[in-house]
């Protein structure tokens, strides 16, 4: 992604290419307007690598419902 050109918003030059997401960018350093976006999706041949991670497995974490969910499967109330 070159940067070159001016904002559209405010005229500026001062286009810088920023990566800080999962997403290369193209944005103005005067104004913050983004001229151009990376693809933030994976390709269907990525995604052949891919598998599935449970929440415990992700987090460290044992999955478990809210107390105030809880409390409404208890009395059959909605949370």
């Amino acid at each position: 992604m070159a940067a070159r050109g001016c904002c559209p918003s405010c005229g500026s030059a001062a286009l810088v290419e920023d990566a800080h997401y999962a997403q290369q960018q193209l944005v103005c350093a005067a104004c913050g307007c983004v001229l151009a976006e990376g693809l933030l999706t994976t390709t269907y041949t990525e995604e052949e690598h891919l598998r599935e991670v449970t929440y415990s497995q992700s987090t460290g974490q044992k999955e478990q419902l809210s107390r105030c969910l809880q409390r409404a499967f208890r009395t059959g109330s909605k949370a």
